[in-house]
């Protein structure tokens, strides 16, 4: 191997140009050519046999600064040439620098295939450099030339990110697009530990079938690479306008059909709340290009007619599916998955590289030995290993390994006799799978007892685990640090970094085969070690106020662990476990599941203080997807069942969050009151949380009913983000802009709101509120469209920010527009409709009226006036939809009118009415004048639910 230096160029727009200008791109081409080539020969470059694809140009120096004295000489004299084409030929270049392997005139290795994805990245005149090139050059530049540092970029090819560097030359352009990398697409690729090796035809053919058909699914057997070849067609698909968003949905810890909708709408991030996860991605997908990934399909075949209806429905959608076995669909497109090409007869250490899976054994080779290379003496070792094993990638993988303490030679030996050995089980089996098999039966018979036993413990695991969960799980007699080390380096068990935090999992085929040696009583008992360690982090998270963070972190282990305790029986534990959990699924984002595992507990019993805090959580997960009703409902039962018990925790809790449901001030009140009989009861800890918490919704609930009162509980914590929220609320209602503004600078970061995504929304949309009544529409509209954007994602109403866009439609005289909103925001609404639909229907209300059409104005505002007369707590909003109905009655019922507009004015106190009413409520009393002077004297001594009722 040689460290040298690469460089690769390609023509932008070749492609165009020699389709429509073929002879003058013949002769430009010509000159290109003369360029390139001289300069490369003149540093002292090379060209290796092997150009690449359609006119780039390949070329190697031994010498950094020679390789970009000669790029600065290639970029400047393709500016100055005078093109007989209609545009100017410009190349993008990349240059890296790395070890390779020299065979036959060509060029191998990693560093390769990372210069063409570096190139990738950069437009027509722009040179990209690798963070290796610039280490060497930065102090050694051509002349006229200097570097902009371009941060770190996600290449296509799923490994670490590359720090990109620009190379700018004087008198040339120094401004280009934003570079083509992954950071740029909307998606959720994993990183990969190993570069993407071989497979380059069945890539650029799976490529070409997504782009031609809607469903395809990639089939082999397991360990075949089909996912990580998936992968790497999805990065290089991501971000191309016909496919647009790119998401993967991980299924291999997925063993119910039915489950398989919510795990696609979650890995999408489509939130569908407590509806139907199929609806909102048809919502979602119908006209937005999204291309979904499902890995490991054949667990699932269940749902191949939900997979069948989401295409069939949403025809801007892309589904790439890997499985054991195709689908079976009409619309469907089958893509086998052969081995990696092997060599069939005694070769050359020089050709044996041109075959896949040499290259794949040898790159996992140097894995685990960095000076591991063919040499003619051990190429017919290592081509016949390749060729036992058939070219399958696991099975390559697991042998590569053994490279560490065996010989080629040996490896070989002891190979073949695994594979005389082992390769006779089911007769029924395909050849490659037995291969596979016993491949991994091979690997698994080299370890000693306790490897053995802690792989076969660890298929329990649903998914990826710390330390600690291994050990408590699997670690009963065993050294599990010691052993996992050595089950990682055979390439056994996998390791995955999230959060900073490794965790070790297993792939499919090596659980389904370690799980072989769990027996029945063993498994039992290692699945409730689990669901016992996952029940002691939860209830841990619980105590430390950390159960959202853990709960995301673990959802596939909960899964699991609720599965397991439901099916044996143990109702007690699966309760408990639930309760634990508190409100971090809901939080999570996941609404729908925990309705459901909440009533399923409920179903089972549990004592009076586990019922309160269920129907507690209940409550939040319903007010989360805008059912007020039946959030009341849940809080109810939950004060009932906490007042049967004798825990002041969980009653404390239920009380306060009953405060934010309360319909009239004295329930408020009375549930203020039942919180603070019973504060000298709770720990230091929890009163803080509980303290905090009766803060903020009293500044909520008191918003309308009394804001002096809510002024001064937002006040009592105004260092934290949802109360910097609340106080600018109450301060723009009731005009004092500019403090509100004040308090919103607080929350521009979205640090103060501590991961709670929601809030750091509706400081979104009351900076947008303010924006708008400082006179800056664009930027309200801008602050309320991306805050509309983010609900919506988390599977919330999009009510404030539709109201602020709204109110910008109408200050710009557009009532089309504001209907068309309000209309989007009240898709699904609950009907019967509660306080959040009222107040969105009487600015409807306001937006027909505005365009003439009072009929429409007239039912809007009356099914608005109707739900906000019986609650006393949302008192401006009744009052703004008392003016709207005043408005539309002023032709046919001028009396009633006056009154409504005498009781608003009696009644109006300081605030600021909403959608700029005030202006219009002047101008209504100025029209009706002294003629209905005495109707307007009545209304003010009528109270607004009075008024509104008469």
């Amino acid at each position: 191997m040689e460290t040298l230096v690469l460089v690769l160029t390609d023509v932008q727009g070749s492609t165009r140009l020699w389709q429509d200008e073929s002879v003058a791109m013949a002769a430009a081409m010509a000159r290109h050519d003369e360029i390139v080539h001289g300069a490369v020969a003149e540093h002292g470059g090379w060209r290796p046999a092997d150009q690449g694809e359609g006119d780039a140009v390949f070329a190697a120096f031994r010498s950094a600064t020679e390789a970009l004295a000669a790029v600065a000489q290639v970029q400047r004299g393709l500016a100055a040439e005078p093109w007989p084409t209609s545009i100017p030929l410009k190349v993008r270049i990349g240059v890296h620098l790395g070890e390779v392997t020299e065979r036959a005139g060509n060029l191998y290795g990693d560093p390769v295939n990372r210069c063409a994805r570096l190139r990738g990245l950069g437009a027509g005149g722009q040179t990209l450099l690798s963070a290796p090139v610039y280490e060497v050059v930065r102090d050694r530049l051509p002349a006229g030339a200097s570097v902009a540092d371009l941060g770190e970029h996600r290449l296509k090819d799923l490994t670490r990110p590359e720090h990109v560097w620009q190379l700018d030359l004087d008198g040339l352009d120094r401004e280009f697009p934003p570079l083509a990398s992954l950071d740029r697409a909307t998606h959720n690729l994993p990183v990969q530990a190993a570069p993407f090796i071989g497979r380059e035809t069945e890539l650029t053919s799976l490529v070409a079938a997504v782009r031609e058909h809607r469903l395809v699914t990639l089939t082999g057997f397991g360990g075949m690479g089909k996912t990580r070849l998936a992968l790497q067609a999805a990065a290089e698909l991501a971000g191309h306008p016909d496919i647009g968003d790119v998401w993967f949905v991980d299924l291999a810890a997925v063993t119910d059909p039915a489950l398989v909708p919510a795990r696609v709408a979650e890995a999408a991030g489509v939130r569908f709340g407590a509806g139907d996860p199929t609806k909102a991605m048809v919502a979602a997908f119908i006209d937005h290009p999204t291309l979904l990934v499902l890995d490991n399909l054949e667990q699932v075949m269940g749902c191949a007619a939900f997979v069948a209806d989401l295409v069939t429905v949403a025809p801007a959608l892309r589904v790439l599916a890997t499985s054991r076995e195709p689908l079976r669909l009409r619309a469907e497109r089958q893509v086998p998955l052969s081995p990696m090409s092997v060599p069939a007869d005694r070769v050359s250490a020089e050709v044996l590289s041109t075959y896949e899976a040499v290259r794949f054994f040898v790159d996992r080779a140097c894995a685990v030995r960095p000076d591991f290379a063919v040499t003619n003496q051990t190429a017919p070792a290592v081509a016949a290993i390749c060729a036992r094993l058939d070219g399958h990638p696991l099975a390559l993988e697991l042998a590569a390994a053994r490279v560490k303490m065996l010989s080629v030679d040996k490896l070989l030996a002891r190979l073949d006799s695994a594979l005389t050995v082992l390769t006779g089980g089911h007769r029924d089996m395909p050849a490659r799978h037995q291969t596979l098999r016993a491949t991994i039966a091979w690997s698994y018979d080299a370890l000693d007892a306790d490897e053995q036993l802690l792989l076969a413990r660890m298929s329990v695991l649903p998914a990826p685990a710390d330390l600690d969960m291994i050990e408590a799980v699997c670690g009963d007699g065993i050294d599990v640090y010691d052993r996992l080390e050595a089950l990682v380096e055979r390439s056994l068990v996998r390791t995955v970094e999230e959060d900073g935090e490794t965790r070790f999992g297993l792939l499919v085929s090596v659980r389904d085969y370690a799980a072989e040696h769990v027996g029945e009583s063993a498994d039992k008992e290692l699945r409730d070690r689990h669901s016992a360690h996952v029940a002691t982090s939860v209830t841990r998270a619980r105590a430390e106020h950390d159960a959202v963070v853990v709960v995301k972190r673990e959802l596939p282990h909960l899964r699991a662990a609720l599965d397991h305790l439901d099916r044996t029986g143990a109702d007690a534990d699966y309760v408990a476990l639930v309760v634990s959990v508190d409100d971090g699924v809901t939080h999570a984002g996941h609404l729908a599941e925990y309705l459901a595992l909440a009533s399923r507990a409920l179903a089972l019993g549990g004592t009076a203080a586990q019922r309160a805090q269920l129907y507690g959580n209940l409550s939040l997960t319903y007010s989360n997807v805008g059912e007020v009703e039946r959030a009341r409902e849940m809080d109810e039962r939950a004060l009932v069942e906490a007042r049967r018990g004798n825990d002041p925790v969980v009653h404390a809790n239920v009380a306060v969050m009953a405060v934010g449901t309360a319909r009239t001030r004295a329930a408020l009140m009375e549930r203020v009151e039942e919180y603070r009989g019973l504060r000298d009861r709770l720990p230091p800890e929890w009163l803080t949380l509980f303290d905090h918490e009766e803060a903020n919704l009293l500044a909520g609930r008191l918003r309308f009913a009394d804001p002096a009162a809510a002024e001064a509980a937002a006040r009592r914590f105004s260092h934290a983000g949802v109360f910097s929220v609340r106080l600018a609320r109450v301060l723009l209602d009731t005009g004092r802009v500019q403090e509100a503004c004040a308090a919103l600078e607080r929350v521009r970061d979205p640090a103060p709101f501590l991961g709670m995504r929601t809030w750091e929304l509706r400081g979104l949309t009351e900076r947008a509120r303010a924006a708008l009544l400082c006179g800056d529409p664009t930027e309200a509209r801008q602050l309320a469209a991306e805050a509309r954007e983010g609900f919506l994602l988390v599977g919330a109403r999009p009510f404030e920010p539709a109201d602020v866009l709204a109110h910008v439609a109408r200050r710009e005289r557009q009532p089309a527009a504001a209907v068309d909103l309000l209309d989007q925001a009240l898709v699904g609404a609950p009907d019967p409709p509660d306080v959040l639909v009222a107040q969105l229907l009487w600015r409807r209300a306001v937006a027909h009226a505005d365009a003439g059409r009072l009929d429409l104005a007239l039912a809007d505002v009356t099914a608005a006036r109707e739900v906000l007369q019986d609650e006393e707590l949302w008192l401006l909003e009744l009052l703004g939809c008392l003016v709207v109905e005043a408005l539309v009655l002023e032709s046919t019922d001028p009396a009633r009118s006056a009154r409504l507009l005498g009781s608003v004015g009696a009644h109006r106190g300081t605030w600021l009415l909403p959608h700029d009413l005030d202006d219009d409520a002047h101008a209504l009393a100025q029209r009706l004048g002294d003629m209905y002077a005495e109707d307007v004297a009545l209304g003010r001594l009528l109270a607004p639910s009075t008024a509104a009722r008469n």
